[in-house]
């Protein structure tokens, strides 16, 4: 039973260790906070994965190629999460910056 146990980990952790280098995921979480009262309005998380070559797995991949896969992962990443923010906005109601305590709540107007 633990060589099995410890077989799957292995398996799982070569599994990660070449996804890594196949496709460098990143994952960005982003939150909108409203301060007063303070609580969170709205959240996600996305994973973005660059584009999958496997030759990666049998070649060194230079600094450079690193780095454009995780610009690439990033990118993807944050244009999902803003994309996610964007649907959301419709729902979401923020408060006028004022003075005064009885302040509109801004709303969403649909420009099509």
């Amino acid at each position: 039973m633990t060589q099995e146990a410890v077989e799957e980990s292995a398996k799982a952790y070569a599994g990660f260790g070449a996804l890594d280098v196949v496709s460098r995921p990143v994952r960005i979480e982003a939150a909108l906070l409203r301060l007063n009262p303070v609580a969170t309005v709205w959240e996600t998380s996305d994973t973005g994965l660059s584009d999958m070559s496997l030759s990666r797995l049998t070649r060194k991949v230079s600094p450079a190629e690193r780095n454009n896969q995780l610009d690439q992962s990033t990118r993807k990443a944050i244009d999902d999460a803003v994309s996610a923010l964007a649907h959301a906005a419709e729902r979401i109601e923020l408060p006028v910056a004022s003075s005064s305590p009885n302040a509109e709540p801004i709303k969403h107007i649909d420009s099509q």
